[in-house]
């Protein structure tokens, strides 16, 4: 099995789990925040991360639902732009929490890019582990 097709398999097949994962990833950076940080830098990382996994749950839906349009491209072309939108609409959305959430820019953003670079690292993983790659290797 090729490496894209395993990608697209476990982002297709396996969404809840990859959702899951990603999400208990990235679960203990706004509580050690509120911890041993600050209560604005915790919200702040706590709603970047929802604002993120929300992304990545629309895109993730648009990938398995376009799937089954192999048969006639045009019908799934017409879905992927439509999740496409879903994406944009959801990315201005953040932009304009950005913007008016002052105080917690900093977690915003930073729980945003840590969730997508948590989700990275988990596709890989369980790419690799779908492959039947071996540690080391």
């Amino acid at each position: 099995m090729s490496n894209k097709s395993a990608v697209m398999e476990v982002m297709s097949r396996q969404r809840g789990k990859l959702l899951g994962r990603v999400a208990m990833g990235a679960l203990p950076f706004p509580v050690l925040t509120k911890i041993f940080g600050s209560q604005a830098w915790a919200e702040g990382l706590f709603l970047g991360i929802f604002a993120g996994l929300l992304d990545q749950w629309i895109m993730l839906t648009g990938i398995r639902v376009t799937q089954s349009y192999y048969v006639s491209p045009g019908k799934g072309l017409l879905r992927f732009k439509l999740f496409t939108l879903l994406r944009l609409i959801n990315a201005t959305a953040f932009i304009f929490l950005v913007i008016r959430l002052k105080d917690l820019t900093g977690g915003l953003v930073m729980g945003f890019l840590l969730i997508h670079i948590i989700f990275i690292v988990v596709l890989i993983t369980l790419t690799r582990r779908k492959d039947g790659v071996k540690k080391g290797e």
